[in-house]
C-alpha cells in the first residue's frame, strides 16, 4: 500500500450565476440543441487550461498509443463529450430527466448482490456521466423487473458520498434530485467522518455509492497495472467492503448519443477464494476495479474524465 496526495479540486466550473443560468435555460430547452456551442468553446478551453489538455492528450498518446494527430482529435472530442455530459447533468437538475433514454447491461448482477441482508458498495468512477446514475438508475424499470424494489420494501436505504466543496447551487440540486430516488447524501471532507458514516450504513444492510478512483480523506492507495501503465488507486472503499464483508458492484453510465445513456453493472471480484486476509481481499478488489474501468474505456475511450496526471 502507498500513500498519495489528492490531486483534484473537484469543483464544477461556471460559478453560481452560470450554473443557475444553465438550469434556467435547460428547464425549457433540450440540452442537445445547444451542444453546438461546445464546439466553439472547447478549443479555447484546451488552449487556456493546459494542464487538463496535456493530461488528456497524454492519456491518448501513452495509454492508448494513438498517433499525435489522432490523440489531438480525440482530446478535442473528449472535452466536447465532457461538455455534453455537463449540459445533460444541468438539464436533470432542471427537472428534465425525461429528455434521456437509458439502456442497461448486467442489471441482473444487482439482484444477486442484494440477496440477503448484507450491505452493498456501488463503485463508480469519473468515466462517463457517473453522477447521472443516481438520477436515472430506476428509469425504464417496471416494479417486477426492478431489483431495488424489494430492497426498498425492506426499509433499507441508499447513500451516496459526494465531494463537499461544490457551490450551494450544485449541492442543493443534487440533494433534491437524489431525494426523489430516496437517496441520501453524505459529504466527503478532509477528515474520516464520512467513511465512518458509510461503514455504519453498510452494517445496517444499506447501499453505499462511492467514486473509487479519487481520494476522499484517506490517502492510502495501491499501484495497479492499468491501460499500458501503472496507476495508484484509492483503497478506502475496498477496505470498507473487506471489513464489512459486503460485495462491490461497479456501475458506469456511458453516453451513447445525444439523448441515450447505457448503464453497465458488474460485480467486482466475484470469484470465491476462501481464507483470504483483509489485505488480500482489498488487493483483489482494487485490481478487479482497475480492470473493469480498462474494459469500459476500451469501448468508450473518449469518456475518461480524470483531467490530471493519473499514471505514474
Amino acid at each position: 500500500m502507498q500513500e498519495k496526495e489528492q490531486q483534484w479540486t473537484g469543483v464544477t466550473h461556471g460559478g453560481t450565476f452560470g450554473q443557475l443560468a444553465l438550469m434556467r435555460i435547460f428547464s425549457i430547452v433540450n440540452p442537445a440543441l445547444l451542444y453546438w456551442l461546445l464546439a466553439l468553446v472547447v478549443p479555447f478551453y484546451m488552449l487556456f487550461n493546459r494542464k487538463t489538455y496535456l493530461a488528456t492528450n497524454e492519456y491518448f498518446r501513452k495509454q492508448l498509443r494513438y498517433s499525435a494527430w489522432k490523440a489531438l482529435c480525440k482530446t478535442y472530442r473528449n472535452h466536447f463529450v465532457f461538455g455534453q455530459c455537463m449540459f445533460d447533468k444541468f438539464a436533470v437538475y432542471a427537472g428534465k430527466k425525461d429528455f434521456f433514454k437509458v439502456k442497461m447491461t448486467g442489471i441482473e448482477q444487482t439482484e444477486k448482490c442484494l440477496q440477503g441482508n448484507k450491505g452493498l458498495i456501488v463503485a463508480t468512477s469519473h468515466v462517463g456521466n457517473f453522477e447521472l446514475i443516481g438520477y436515472l438508475f430506476q428509469m425504464n424499470l417496471s416494479e417486477d423487473k426492478n431489483p431495488f424494489y424489494a430492497f426498498q420494501q425492506q426499509n433499507r436505504k441508499f447513500h451516496i458520498m459526494v465531494y463537499g466543496g461544490e457551490t450551494e447551487t450544485i449541492m442543493s440540486s443534487r440533494k433534491k434530485n437524489l431525494s426523489n430516488n430516496d437517496i441520501s447524501v453524505t459529504q466527503a471532507g478532509d477528515g474520516m467522518s464520512h467513511l465512518f458514516a458509510m461503514r455504519e450504513a453498510l452494517l445496517k444492510g444499506d447501499v453505499v455509492n462511492i467514486t473509487c478512483d479519487r481520494f476522499f480523506g484517506s490517502s492510502k492507495s495501491m499501484t495497479c497495472r492499468f491501460l499500458n501503465g501503472e496507476a495508484d488507486f484509492p483503497t478506502s472503499a475496498f477496505a470498507l467492503a473487506a471489513h464489512c464483508d459486503v460485495p462491490v458492484l461497479s456501475v458506469f453510465c456511458m453516453k451513447e448519443n445525444k439523448n441515450c445513456y447505457h448503464v453497465y453493472y458488474k460485480i467486482l471480484n466475484d470469484e470465491i477464494v476462501p481464507n483470504l486476509n483483509t489485505n488480500e481481499k482489498v488487493k483483489r478488489y482494487v485490481q478487479s476495479y482497475a480492470q473493469t474501468i480498462e474494459d469500459i474505456l476500451r469501448k468508450y475511450p473518449e469518456q475518461w474524465f480524470n483531467f490530471y496526471k493519473f499514471w505514474k
